[in-house]
């Protein structure tokens, strides 16, 4: 096993399943792509709208990232973990990236946010 895929939407949950995927990466010497998917909202009404825009998004959800990882990776430091943020629907992005990245496994919450 060469890649361990774990989505993010940085819940407790999808803590729980880092947690998992950095005990799996560590026997099996793997490397970690955390990624976390957003929505760009779209406006559906005529009325103008203040909305931040997506390079905003794409910043505070980084942000996100980078404080998860913190919080969670501490005693983790031999295992070679990559973040990927990404606009678009969760379902489609994991997809695209297990078959880009040649996947081996996907490590994932139940539920969360």
């Amino acid at each position: 096993m060469k890649k361990i895929l774990v989505p993010v939407d940085f819940s407790e949950v999808s803590e729980n399943a880092l947690n998992y995927a950095l005990e799996l990466a560590n026997i099996t010497h793997a490397k970690l792509i955390l990624l976390h998917v957003y929505h760009v909202p779209v406006p559906a009404i005529e009325v103008p709208v203040a909305m931040p825009s997506w390079q905003e998004l794409e910043k505070e959800n980084a942000e996100f990232m980078t404080k998860f990882v913190e919080k969670i990776i501490g005693k983790h430091k031999n295992i070679q973990i990559e973040t990927i943020i990404s606009p678009g629907f969760a379902v489609d992005e994991i997809l695209s990236l297990i078959k880009e990245d040649n996947i081996d496994l996907v490590v994932m919450g139940v539920t969360g946010a």
